[in-house]
């Protein structure tokens, strides 16, 4: 894409999309794993985001740069690219991965993930009203059950769920005040059958993709694999 974009233009991505006036606030860029200093830079004068998924890259052998993100003073996100559905386990990611690149275990701490995890990401998105606990914000809530064996002892909540945390240990959830996990348990839908039913969905469209022969060829290997043992 960078080859692609500085032989058509003579600039980077990020250079050309702050051409084009699209490089502001409310613009949220994926990844920016290739991105220089310079860049960042721009990213940051311009007020516009960066969403990070350091364990989707990690799983290839790519290193992030979360810690070049945080010394940068980015606004910064933090998603899962789909990858896994645990954000408490790509925060550990994050962490881990910016305390090893800049040799530095003081950096990403607690208060810096968990504000990349909420308001971070709620200011990629223009809005102030999420991912902060004040009067008038939208109420949405996590509580996390730090009672198991490997927290203890929580001498600091925060850094124990970052550090042994599972989003397994999510007890109840709200979203603009509605209760939606309760006890460990999804209301109000039967999760169970959403869960099929979307698996089902999924081998539907790989089904079709393979009949077309459009599957990635690492796709197309593991299904033969799994053929053979089924």
């Amino acid at each position: 894409e960078i080859d692609i974009v500085r032989a058509r233009y003579g600039k980077s991505p990020i250079e050309h999309i702050r051409d084009l006036g699209l490089l502001r606030p409310g613009t949220v860029l994926a990844h920016c794993v290739l991105a220089t200093d310079a860049e960042l830079a721009m990213i940051r004068d311009h007020g516009a985001a960066v969403a990070s998924c350091p364990y989707a890259f990690s799983r290839f052998g790519v290193a992030v740069p979360f810690a070049r993100f945080l010394d940068a003073g980015i606004n910064l996100g933090v998603g899962t690219d789909g990858v896994g559905l645990d954000m408490v386990a790509e925060l550990r990611a994050a962490a881990l991965l910016a305390k090893v690149q800049a040799g530095r275990g003081g950096i990403a701490g607690g208060e810096a993930m968990l504000r990349a995890a909420t308001a971070g990401g709620a200011a990629a998105i223009g809005r102030d009203d999420l991912g902060t606990l004040a009067v008038g914000a939208t109420a949405d809530l996590l509580l996390f059950d730090l009672s198991g064996a490997r927290y203890q002892p929580v001498w600091n909540p925060l850094q124990a769920l970052l550090t042994n945390g599972v989003a397994a240990d999510l007890h109840t959830m709200l979203v603009d005040g509605r209760m939606l996990i309760r006890d460990r348990a999804v209301q109000g839908v039967d999760e169970a059958a959403i869960t099929r039913r979307g698996a089902a969905a999924i081998r539907r469209v790989w089904d079709a993709a393979a009949r077309l022969g459009r599957l990635p060829a690492g796709i197309a290997a593991r299904r033969a694999e799994q053929a053979a043992f089924a």
